[in-house]
């Protein structure tokens, strides 16, 4: 396959939904990192690779026989589960039980049009044994539908809230069950306006209802705010029966910072008497909106303030808004600047301690002459950002496509961020290389963090339409302190790298109250992007359920975010053609310390010895390979301490194996420049 280093890649056009201006991509330059708020971004360069896939295990027991790449919840033809922020469309019932979960997605088994596309819906019921009912033929709705939400109610009953599409007279609709787990739905009666809303998020706290939405006609203009096309909130006390605010504009939400309105560039979540909204949008701020009053009352939080206020007042003029292109220095000096943004994919969660967290995807772009059509980003553009109250000021880049084989360079088939509605190509809207954050919080205070990114030991063969693309898997990071500090990326859906035919996992979303795994759900695919706005294959594609103990989530269990972890095995059997590599006995019987880990270069590795004998400790990478050998030779009993100098190896994640007569003990190591 060929390997690209982005200096010159063909310029493509960009279908945005709710977008009036015209956006193109321009490739990733080869830059190393990039200042965000006083933050360092990693941003990657490409290249090209390889690799594989495995077949799914339909009706097993989620938390017993199943496989990293999940069990069968259902089916869809219609292959968009968002625009951009993926809602949370995984529930469960009880986290410290049997931990009963309810899945919903956007479902049709027919071909475009998809005139019988509504929601899907899916029940896992039973614990550790249980298993998900068969997969859906219809949707729970009478009218065609989409874009689900789901939240348990107090009366027992589960409730969904979709949008209806229906040309000049678009609502949401609100659909109920008597209890949870029956599939027949009745529509609930409410008073809520049409307002022609489109591409609802719902979050519920006891009787309170929260909704966001956009408006669906691209010619409207808000009457008060000015804005086009908005996002707007509606909120309810009494169950969805009456609503107190009936789709109006958070204040500051206006056209001294926004033009344009974007779908499913919006997240809601509540918790008691509180709520908090996100909006984001490509070339746009991240703003925050909080409630401590079940909605009533707001404040507003820029958490990353783009340059330029407003979506299109670039209009008239370049991105050249820095000196010297430093975001540290506000000027203009003639030269346009490329500026980070998010890409649309914004997630909010309230903690256990009301501290909100924001998570989005990174894009960036620049705008070299003043014409309309101008403004260009770039979709190798490589990050998921964290912000949170705990640390305002921070903008903290938390996950990504990780460079897998270690070669400095980020593994890109040469179509995979084409965006082309021509079957050309698999990207996402206009998304970087990890994108769709979505996030959940256990009792203990524990923040995990699932999103999609690309896999570079993972792509097509050509087979569909002769485009080189890379695979996507889902990812995990997670924080023990609040969203302060954050783990290394787990793949928990990988591919293994060894021939082609792998899978795209994507739309990714994670149950937000975790007990002991997390529970996600995400659609699954033969061939990267989608039919509607990549112009794919038509084809059924699955949706998934995977059940991530969060005891191997949370000691690392998982092969960072590239290789085949004994973990993974122990959850599914053996997968791939590649054997896995063995990560550690249970027990280190050499107290081994090894500091700073992660580590640019110099590490120290302590280790005891309870007997005097031949002694080693190797690095390797993750395939087995040996790379560096730290020590060899004979030791005495009693405590040692030996430094290295890994500068040459390149960053990425490593195992060290400290072997003495006949024991041996190995763990990971992390090399981050």
């Amino acid at each position: 396959m060929k390997k690209v280093l982005l200096l010159l890649v063909a310029i493509l056009p960009v279908l945005a939904t709710a977008q009036s201006a015209k956006y193109r991509a321009i490739p990733q330059q080869p830059a190393a990192t990039t200042m965000v708020n006083g933050s360092k971004i990693k941003i990657m360069a490409l290249k090209g690779n390889e690799s594989v896939q495995q077949a799914p295990a339909s009706g097993s027991a989620l938390r017993t026989a199943a496989t990293n790449h999940g069990v069968l919840a259902g089916y869809s033809t219609y292959d968009l589960q968002s625009n951009a922020s993926v809602a949370h469309r995984h529930y469960v019932h009880d986290v410290t039980g049997n931990q009963n979960i309810t899945t919903v997605w956007t479902m049709s088994n027919s071909s475009s049009p998809w005139n019988d596309r509504g929601t899907g819906y899916n029940y896992f019921a039973g614990g550790t044994t249980g298993v998900y009912g068969a997969a859906p033929t219809g949707r729970v709705e009478t009218q065609r539908t989409g874009w689900p939400c789901i939240a348990k109610m107090t009366d027992g009953s589960e409730l969904v809230v979709s949008h209806d599409p229906a040309t000049g007279s678009e609502r949401l609709r609100f659909y109920k069950n008597t209890a949870a787990g029956s599939p027949t739905f009745t529509e609930m009666p409410t008073t809520i306006s049409s307002s022609r809303a489109i591409w609802p998020r719902l979050a519920v706290s006891g009787t309170n209802f929260y909704v966001v939405n956009n408006h669906q006609d691209t010619g409207y203009t808000d009457p008060n705010s000015k804005v086009k096309i908005p996002a707007f909130f509606s909120r309810s006390s009494d169950g969805g029966a009456t609503w107190a605010d009936d789709h109006i504009q958070l204040p500051g939400y206006d056209t001294v910072r926004y033009v344009n309105g974007g779908g499913d560039t919006y997240a809601i979540d509540a918790k008691d008497n509180f709520v908090a909204v996100v909006i984001g949008g490509y070339f746009d701020d991240v703003a925050l909106w909080k409630s401590s009053d079940y909605g009533v009352t707001w404040t507003k939080t820029l958490v990353d303030s783009f340059p330029i206020a407003g979506h299109y007042n670039m209009n008239n003029r370049t991105s050249d808004v820095y000196l010297n292109n430093d975001p540290a220095t506000p000027g203009q000096d003639g030269i346009p600047d490329t500026l980070l943004f998010n890409d649309g994919s914004v997630e909010v969660l309230i903690d256990n301690n009301n501290i909100v967290h924001v998570f989005y995807g990174l894009s960036r772009g620049v705008k070299p002459d003043v014409s309309a059509d101008s403004a260009f980003f770039f979709p190798a553009t490589n990050g998921i950002v964290h912000w949170t109250e705990a640390d305002p000021t921070s903008l903290v880049s938390i996950g990504g496509a990780e460079d897998c084989d270690g070669d400095g360079f980020l593994g890109i088939a040469e179509h995979t961020t084409e965006g082309s509605a021509t079957g050309l190509g698999g990207r996402y809207r206009l998304s970087g290389l990890a994108s769709m954050p979505s996030a959940g919080i256990d009792a203990a205070g524990n923040i995990y963090c699932i999103y999609t990114a690309i896999n570079e030991l993972d792509s097509t063969d050509g087979t569909f339409n002769g485009m080189l693309q890379n695979y996507r898997d889902v990812h995990v990071v997670f924080s023990t302190d609040g969203g302060l500090t954050w783990s290394t990326s787990q793949n928990i859906t990988n591919d293994q790298a060894g021939t082609f035919n792998g899978n795209e996992e994507v739309f990714a979303s994670i149950a937000r109250n975790v007990g002991s795994s997390i529970e996600v759900t995400y659609q699954w695919d033969t061939e990267p992007g989608t039919e509607l706005q990549n112009g794919d294959d038509p084809g059924l594609n699955e949706i998934r359920a995977v059940s991530v103990p969060t005891s191997l989530i949370t000691t690392n269990a998982f092969e960072s975010a590239c290789g085949q972890s004994t973990a993974m095995t122990a959850l599914s059997g053996p997968f791939g053609a590649a054997p896995p590599v063995s990560v550690a006995s249970s027990v280190d019987e050499f107290n081994t310390v090894v500091y700073p880990n992660p580590t640019s270069g110099v590490v120290n590795f302590n280790f005891e010895l309870s007997v005097a004998g031949n002694t080693e400790i190797v690095i390797s990478n993750l395939m087995g390979q040996a790379v560096y050998t730290v020590a060899a030779g004979e030791f005495t009993a009693g405590q040692h301490e030996v430094r290295a100098e890994l500068g040459a190896l390149s960053s990425g994640l490593y195992l060290y194996t400290v072997r003495s007569e006949g024991k041996s003990f190995s763990g990971r190591l992390m090399i981050q420049k």
